[in-house]
């Protein structure tokens, strides 16, 4: 059984040893589905006929 999952623990070691890989990887996730996200919304607003007021300078 150890074997089969001394993959993963190595994965798990090089993971721990950089955190900061870890939230930089997570950060581009979240941008992208951000941008995905603004997209999808802006589509549903504009067949939808909704208006959303603009952000005050």
């Amino acid at each position: 059984m150890l074997a089969h999952f001394t993959g993963y623990a190595e994965r798990r070691a090089a993971l721990l040893a950089n955190p900061g890989r870890v939230e930089e990887v997570l950060a581009m996730g979240a941008q992208k589905a951000r941008a995905i996200a603004q997209r999808t919304l802006g589509e549903v607003h504009k067949k939808l006929g909704l208006w959303r007021p603009k952000a005050a300078p």
